[in-house]
């Protein structure tokens, strides 16, 4: 069984290099080099210097894109916006933590009516208070949980 790489060669690693720059997705590098996806992903994890390298192409990368779309000069903004969700983690999902709180609102209608009489002594009614409005909250409210131990049968 031949021994998996620990490193690659000189000529295969400036050919990852370029590789690199021009920004090619892991898969393709894997292949230009003649290694599996795996084979690529466990050289990158033994090679400190490949690891560094990866990640500082991710990093321009990452630059790059988010530069092109601040300055409007992505040729392809949906493109663009694709990779930073696809490698770089980027999601259009807010965290928790900054979310703007959530707010309810109640419409109270009266019932329906089932006829003409009915509906007129629905409007001739005297008209109730609504509730006054709860203090605003901070933050979320998460619903009480039941457990097996509150439970009284």
């Amino acid at each position: 069984m031949p021994q998996p790489l620990r490193t690659l060669p000189a000529d295969k690693r400036r050919q990852v290099e370029n590789l690199l720059a021009t920004g090619e997705p892991p898969t393709a590098i894997a292949r230009a080099v003649g290694l599996t996806w795996r084979d690529w992903r466990r050289l990158v994890a033994s090679d400190p210097k490949l690891s560094e390298a990866v990640s500082e192409a991710l990093a321009r990368e990452e630059e790059q894109l988010v530069a092109s779309l601040k300055d409007g000069t992505a040729k392809n903004p949906a493109g663009a916006i694709f990779l930073l969700k696809a490698r770089h983690k980027y999601r259009d999902v807010p965290d928790k933590e900054h979310a703007a709180p959530v707010v309810n609102v109640a419409v109270l209608l009266p019932k329906a009516a089932k006829d003409l009489r009915e509906y007129e002594r629905i409007i001739a009614a005297p008209v109730q208070e609504l509730p006054k409005p709860m203090k605003a909250i901070a933050a979320p409210v998460e619903p009480e949980r039941a457990d097996a131990d509150d439970w009284d049968t």
